[in-house]
């Protein structure tokens, strides 16, 4: 009977343990997903990890896979890797419920279970559409101005900002490859900038064009992965840098095409 209990107090502590990194893993994907800095993804992992009494926390994360190695006092230890494809873009208020779940972990430890719900309650969390379209209109408009559009040119630029919030939702989740869909939504951005100037020719072209691109410039993940290079993380730095500079290149392609196409349709 004694041998009983023991295999079911062992069996217990492997499934916590279990728990706990898979768990570990989810907080790490959601970071990234978010947009976070490789440093601040490893960092979290550990703290939360030594929290719950790990004895020895070994994290290796890069933009597209993360790796956890965990060693516990009875001896045992674990280890995961997760490989994910395809990232979502930026979430700071995300990235803000994590963080803010990490430093509570720190001050009153959660049992695992509540742990893991605390976190899928933060992954299931969606973005509200209403207030995505209007961050993109406001955005548009507010750079097409502020580079020297008029009124109206804001207000077209706020159009087409609501265009580009509606291709990212409904379009981007069908392609595995951000930049095939980075590229598709530049070309349909552009076409609709040139349209609307052609039909309208008292707008300025190019104040519209400007507004509605910074919507699409991804300075984020190229702050991001300067940041990682400067502070070590080399590997993953070069790695964000390039899918930044791809994008950035197929951003100016799609809309080079567009302008082509539109001046041969509408000349």
């Amino acid at each position: 009977m004694l041998l009983a209990k023991n295999k079911e107090n062992t069996f217990m502590i492997e499934v916590t343990q279990k728990k706990l990194i898979n768990t570990l893993l989810d907080i790490g994907e959601a970071m990234l997903d978010s947009g976070a800095e490789v440093l601040r993804v490893e960092d979290t992992i550990n703290r939360i990890g030594y929290a719950y009494q790990v004895k020895r926390m070994d994290v290796f994360a890069i933009t597209s896979c993360i790796n956890i190695s965990m060693e516990f006092e009875d001896g045992s230890s674990l280890t995961q890797v997760r490989r994910f494809r395809k990232m979502n873009g930026t979430d700071l208020k995300k990235l803000e419920a994590i963080n803010a779940l990490s430093r509570d972990i720190c001050n009153n430890l959660l049992s695992t279970a509540e742990l893991a719900h605390r976190v899928e309650e933060i992954i299931q969390k969606r973005k509200k559409k209403i207030k995505m379209f209007a961050g993109y209109i406001l955005a548009a408009s507010a750079f097409a101005i502020f580079f020297g559009g008029n009124i109206y040119d804001g207000i077209a630029a706020g159009i087409v900002g609501a265009l580009v919030c509606a291709l990212q939702i409904f379009i981007s989740p069908f392609f595995l490859n951000e930049v095939i869909s980075q590229g598709i939504i530049s070309f349909v951005t552009g076409f609709s900038v040139a349209f609307i100037s052609t039909v309208l020719p008292g707008l300025n072209q190019a104040e519209i064009m400007i507004g509605v691109i910074m919507l699409l410039v991804p300075g984020v993940a190229f702050t991001n992965s300067l940041r990682d290079i400067l502070l070590g993380d080399t590997l993953s730095g070069i790695l964000r840098m390039i899918e930044a500079l791809l994008l950035a290149g197929t951003l100016a392609i799609g809309i080079i095409v567009s302008f082509w196409l539109c001046a041969r349709c509408f000349s």
